[in-house]
């Protein structure tokens, strides 16, 4: 996607970290591409999951219907 010049990316993945995805990711940051990805959704309060713990991508994450985080996410 990168080599075809996307400008955003949405992701709904999360997960370990991996040499690919450090090098793919550091690619997308220096071409200028949008990354989103989720942060999680097993419902703990630590760090998000790769890609969304990359410090160039944009993490997101669910809500409920009290505007507040979505437990499970």
């Amino acid at each position: 996607m990168i080599g075809e010049k996307v400008l955003e990316i949405n992701l709904s993945i999360a997960g370990d970290s991996n040499k690919a995805l450090d090098i793919s990711f550091k690619m997308a940051s220096r071409s200028k591409t949008v990354i989103v990805a989720a942060a999680g959704n097993w419902g703990r309060a630590d760090r998000p999951g790769c890609p969304a713990a990359f410090d160039d991508v944009v993490a997101v994450t669910a809500v409920g219907t009290d505007s507040l985080v979505y437990s499970e996410a």
